[in-house]
């Protein structure tokens, strides 16, 4: 059996577990989440600073493009 949990770290969003006993289908709907939610991991693609702010569901950190380079901060 294989599957895959949702999750944020807030007191507010409960985890969802998903499994399926094909791990073929399994590998479908991780596929299909990772596509739907335009999914890329953050460093790849940025240097992540010092945190600007917190709110309730998330912090937000200074962040410079790898792409652009040094001084383009996003």
């Amino acid at each position: 059996m294989k599957g895959f949990r949702i999750f944020h770290d807030s007191e507010y969003f409960r985890e969802k577990k998903y499994f399926h006993p094909d791990s073929s289908m399994a590998e479908k709907w991780i596929r299909a989440v990772l596509e739907h939610a335009a999914y890329f991991e953050v460093k790849t693609k940025y240097s992540v600073g010092k945190p600007l702010g917190k709110g309730k569901f998330s912090t937000v950190y200074m962040a410079t493009s790898l792409e652009m380079g040094s001084g383009e901060e996003e």
